[in-house]
């Protein structure tokens, strides 16, 4: 870790930003501060002594927990998730579904009429091939009864 360098200057505003424990100073700078208050002890010391004062005056300080009228001026001043009604909320979300529902059957219609339309050119191709091929003896078994005549 780098070691950062301090002044008195820096070393003052630390600890009016974040009190008069090192402790709760910056990681990055706890070091360089550390160092400094050894080398430059009564100057860090009046400087700690004034933030340590502001602390314990801060920490004695009590803040009520906010009222019901807040609470609720909070509240309404919150942006709006949603400006439909619920019933209109309600009627959307079966619209969703309706329309997923939909692309759904539309994608199981195409598949089955593309195996419609693609199956009899299969079977067809099945009459040019060996009697003995297990390919061609399927063929024949799914074929229409009414192509069974023709064979």
């Amino acid at each position: 870790m780098r070691i950062m360098t301090m002044d008195l200057k820096r070393f003052a505003a630390l600890a009016d930003a974040y009190g008069g424990d090192l402790g709760r100073w910056p990681a990055a700078e706890r070091d360089a501060a550390r160092q400094f208050a050894d080398l430059n002890k009564d100057q860090t010391d009046r400087a700690l002594a004034g933030a340590t004062g502001l602390d314990a005056l801060l920490s004695e300080s009590v803040v009520p927990p906010p009222g019901f009228a807040l609470r609720e001026r909070v509240i309404l001043a919150a942006p709006k998730t949603s400006t439909l009604s619920p019933a209109l909320r309600r009627a959307w979300r079966w619209l969703v579904g309706a329309g997923i529902g939909g692309v759904l059957a539309t994608a199981c219609a195409a598949g089955l009429a593309t195996g419609i339309a693609v199956a009899p050119t299969a079977l067809a191709q099945a009459r040019w091939i060996n009697d003995g091929d297990p390919a061609n003896e399927a063929a024949r078994f799914l074929r229409e009864p009414a192509d069974l005549s023709e064979g």
